[in-house]
């Protein structure tokens, strides 16, 4: 098996996944030692051209045909495109790092015939639809009631009531003030080294 820490056992079923700028890929093929003919057929599928040079020509412009294998639905039996136009359509199917490329199966898949079966959208009718305004970030009162369920921004006084945040204090001698006030504790509980077996800390003595 070969993976990104080097040879592992044939033995193991367990899928190796590397990560590399983003990109995670996973792979769980091994060879045999006696089987050459095998490794060549790896080596000649990993070390293959992303584009087939064989179906590609150069016209008396400059300009590329690609021929494709099989013709389209309308006909169309090649492209051509300009040096330039090529890079560009080539860079447009790596995918970005960090984002799950996305692959359509089933009736959405590209050459399937259910597809123009759909429904079109209310975009490919021609109907305007009004955007929706997006928040570009999240209220942290909204983020911790969606990861740990509290509703920070509920009234404990009146169940319909929402709190809202009306100022941030920062400064310490006027938290220390407020706290005393509200005969709350005002410093932190101290600091103690590790131990094996963590007691019950006396909240009320603070």
């Amino acid at each position: 098996m070969i993976g990104h820490r080097g040879i592992h056992d044939p033995s193991c079923r367990t899928y190796t996944t590397s990560t590399w700028a983003g990109v995670t890929t996973a792979a769980n093929t091994h060879v045999p030692a006696h089987r050459r003919d095998q490794l060549e057929r790896l080596i000649r599928y990993t070390a293959r051209g992303a584009v087939s040079l064989q179906r590609l020509t150069l016209d008396a412009n400059g300009d590329l045909i690609s021929t494709f294998t099989r013709p389209w639905s309308d006909g169309t039996t090649g492209i051509k495109l300009s040096p330039l136009e090529r890079l560009e359509k080539l860079s447009a199917l790596a995918p970005a790092p960090r984002v799950h490329p996305v692959r359509d199966a089933g009736c959405w898949a590209a050459h399937r015939k259910l597809r123009g079966a759909s429904p079109p959208t209310r975009r490919q009718q021609g109907i305007e639809t009004q955007a929706r305004p997006v928040a570009s970030r999240w209220a942290w009162a909204r983020l911790l009631k969606r990861v740990f369920s509290l509703d920070l921004e509920g009234c404990p006084r009146c169940p319909s009531g929402r709190l809202r945040i009306i100022a941030a204090i920062t400064c310490r001698p006027v938290i220390r003030r407020m706290l005393c006030r509200l005969k709350r504790a005002a410093d932190p509980p101290p600091l103690a080294p590790a131990r094996l077996e963590q007691g019950r800390f006396a909240w009320t003595s603070v």
